[in-house]
């Protein structure tokens, strides 16, 4: 896999973001939604025909996981004999990096945050018999906002169905954090992923996983040895909750506590009681929301006259018996809530009735009158837009469209595309577009580039070359770019490059790096080192690294120790492998030998053998 390349017609991978023993997470874009993802290819899968069931059943049973602590499952795939999964992005870190700043264990309020929030999680994903199978620190991630996911069921399968899908004698999982039944090739089930949280728990208390050595020596350990006590690396946390770590790790699954009941376990053993809840970490300003297609102002309303009496309630569709409020928790309090009703139609006018019956007026004994009551009619909306007018139209498509109704959406859009509106041909070619219609698609992107519409142009440039006419998707890319659209020249240099043309690639990515291009940095970076200008290509690593380009950050650590600059290149592998990049793992590992801290060393190691890391595994059984 490689950047710009896209996945099923839809996806564009722009940036690796980490590699472990079953593939690569990258970011991507879908132009579709207009919307950053991540998708996860599994190397060397598309042609296993038990790999390809288990993937699109753990992926059909993620996508049907819904809660705020599990990472939502958008899509999957195949492109290339390659199988693909595609999931919401993901801004922070995994636990495994907020360990490496906290190697005596994490503060006990922080501990209680990350999980209870993470067992609220588990416990929605036992509730639809979905078992993780592989819980460890690089699976639970710390949001910016300070809320914690679940990630990466890579290997769930719902319960009834595991020992149909795992070959005989298969243990997936990571040999840290496995219990003994899963070591012994037996069936797995909720109470499985207790003991991996437990070994989970231990890690986040010591800063140490309870059992490591060779795979026999932790085989071993696990299946026959109880956990070193909590409290001989932590005196400092409560005695309850070092128990509830060890009930946790209980060799028979039996004497495990259930799954849900972790969160409420855990804050009270941690001594936040039955109500106290674990609040998320502190929080960071929200990003920006990303538009699906695009907005425009909202149109003026004319206020009604102000003698104009007030309509009665069910006539402006606000029903007095609306959704409960937002609890305390981030859950709704117990039900049942009386039906709210619909919503006022999104493009200003009336749904189809029947109406409810309209509430009756005050009796002037202070008692209602006997009903039944008259239904209420229909509001009035006042006249319907401006015959013509493809702006009203284009208000109109939008306002369909937040409201779900595509159809709609597409009709309005379409009657202002015909009139000449330019977002409104962008916007129906995303439409088409994301039905699958690439040929219609094709005709508007066509049509808003031809008028000079430079976002029309990259669609239409990437639409173009996803079907392999790089010729004419190099012609729109290139008007894009001398339009000063900076994406387009990335993809242009990529082009370029792909073709033989290396002097002009050059040009045109160091114009996208110049304009704040991260991967243009890198890329010309890469390109600079090819041909020996190394103080050039370390400029260009370091200004993506620092923008947090996790592939420059191991280039430039490479460049750095090339040159016995260990502790500038220690900097840079250190936040690479933070990241979760294996090969700064394994380089770190080596990096820390070499002065002698051979636990520093090992630390590296096993994390990214843990990834799957043949070097880091080499490493490891050379020192025995």
């Amino acid at each position: 896999m490689q950047s710009e390349m896209v996945l099923a017609g839809r996806y564009r991978l722009e940036e690796r973001l980490g590699r472990g023993g079953m593939g690569e997470v990258w970011r991507a874009f879908d132009p579709h939604l207009e919307r950053e993802v991540a998708v996860k290819v599994i190397v060397g899968g598309g042609g296993d025909d038990v790999l390809i069931r288990r993937f699109q059943r753990e992926a059909r049973i993620a996508a049907g996981i819904q809660h705020p602590g599990i990472t939502a499952v958008h899509d999957f795939g195949r492109h290339d004999g390659q199988l693909f999964l595609v999931m919401e992005l993901l801004r922070g870190r995994d636990l495994g990096a907020v360990l490496a700043d906290h190697p005596e264990g994490l503060p006990l309020d922080l501990l209680v945050s990350v999980s209870v929030q993470a067992a609220e999680a588990l416990r929605a994903a036992h509730a639809h018999r979905v078992v993780h199978r592989d819980l460890k620190p690089g699976n639970l991630f710390l949001l910016d906002t300070g809320h914690v996911k679940i990630c990466d069921f890579g290997i769930a399968h719902i319960a009834d169905a595991t020992s149909q899908l795992t070959a005989v004698g298969t243990a997936l999982g990571t040999p840290a954090f496995m219990p003994p039944e899963q070591w012994k090739g037996e069936e797995v089930d909720a109470s499985s992923d207790v003991y991996a949280f437990g070994a989970v728990l231990h890690t986040m208390l010591t800063g140490r996983v309870p059992f490591s050595g060779t795979l026999p020596a932790l085989m071993a350990q696990h299946l026959t040895q109880p956990p070193p006590p909590v409290l001989e690396a932590r005196p400092d946390i409560p005695a309850e909750l070092a128990d509830l770590v060890a009930r946790m790790l209980a060799k028979e699954p039996a004497e495990r506590p259930a799954s849900d009941e972790l969160g409420e376990l855990i804050r009270r053993a941690a001594g936040a009681g039955p109500q106290g809840g674990a609040a998320p970490l502190a929080p960071s300003p929200a990003a920006s929301p990303v538009h699906t297609e695009r907005p425009v102002p909202a149109a003026p309303q004319t206020p009604p006259p102000p003698s104009a009496p007030a309509p009665p309630p069910y006539a402006t569709g606000q029903y007095p018996s609306g959704p409960p409020p937002a609890h305390a928790t981030g859950y709704a309090a117990p039900g049942p809530y009386p039906p709210q009703g619909p919503p006022p139609h999104p493009t200003g006018y009336p749904a189809p009735g029947p109406y409810p019956p309209q509430a009756p007026p005050p009796h002037p004994t202070g008692y209602a009158a006997p009903g039944p009551y008259p239904p209420a009619p229909p509001p009035s909306y006042g006249s319907p837009p401006p015959a013509g007018d493809p702006q009203t139209m284009f208000t109109l498509g939008l306002r369909h469209r937040e409201q779900g109704d595509v159809a709609g959406a597409e009709s309005w859009y379409r009657r202002a595309a015909e009139a000449g509106h330019i977002d409104s041909m962008f916007n129906l070619a995303l439409l088409s577009r994301e039905r699958g219609d690439t040929a219609e698609a094709e005709q508007w992107y066509r049509r808003a580039a031809e008028a000079g519409d430079p976002d029309a142009m990259v669609n239409l440039g990437d639409l173009l070359k996803d079907r392999g006419e790089t010729a004419e998707a190099e012609t729109w890319h290139r008007r894009a770019a001398e339009a000063g659209h900076v994406a387009s020249m990335h993809t242009l240099g990529n082009l370029l490059y792909g073709r033989g043309d290396a002097a002009e690639a050059e040009t045109w990515w160091r114009r996208a790096a110049e304009g704040g291009n991260i991967r243009a940095m890198a890329l010309l970076g890469n390109l600079l080192e090819q041909r020996g200008d190394i103080l050039g290509a370390e400029q260009w690593y370091r200004r993506a690294a620092e923008s947090g380009n996790i592939d420059a950050m191991v280039n430039l650590g490479v460049l750095l120790e090339n040159r016995r600059d260990t502790f500038g290149a220690e900097q840079w592998y250190r936040r690479a492998a933070e990241a979760g990049d294996i090969d700064a793992m394994a380089n770190l590992g080596s990096l820390l030998q070499g002065r002698g801290d051979v636990g520093g060393a090992q630390y590296w190691w096993r994390r990214a053998a843990q990834s799957g890391s043949t070097r880091a595994i080499r490493h490891l059984d050379q020192l025995g």
